[in-house]
């Protein structure tokens, strides 16, 4: 499996998961001149809408514990100029929140997939 096509897998997994949860999915792999956003997502509940911003990375073998690092507060900056750029371009709905996440996968044994996610993540969350 390439990279790419490990990257796409991965995108789905979450997908699939986000919607789930009841999740409304606006837009996958949304390229600015800052960066790109994996996923953005909508979740309206519990009296609040949340615009969530999703960063998938999705690896080979053992990483949990250590694919924290790929999410670094570089990529996090392009995350949030990318999502400025994005609503210059798109019409997104009001919300109450806009939060930032992150989803690790490992793919094991070929198909197998763990998910583990990272809500709400901030600039204090990176070294």
């Amino acid at each position: 499996m390439t990279r790419q096509t490990m990257g796409a897998v991965g995108e789905e997994v979450v997908v699939r998961a986000l919607k789930r949860r009841g999740f409304d999915i606006l837009g996958r792999n949304l390229h600015t001149r800052s960066g790109e956003i994996d996923i953005l997502a909508l979740e309206d509940g519990a009296g609040k809408r949340v615009l969530h911003v999703i960063e998938v990375k999705t690896r080979r073998g053992e990483f949990f514990g250590g694919v924290e690092t790929a999410l670094t507060r570089t990529k996090f900056q392009k995350m949030k100029l990318a999502l400025y750029e994005l609503q210059e371009k798109m019409d997104l709905p009001s919300v109450s929140v806009v939060q930032f996440d992150f989803a690790a996968l490992e793919v094991v044994s070929g198909k197998q997939v763990r998910l583990k996610w990272f809500w709400n993540i901030g600039g204090d969350d990176f070294h």
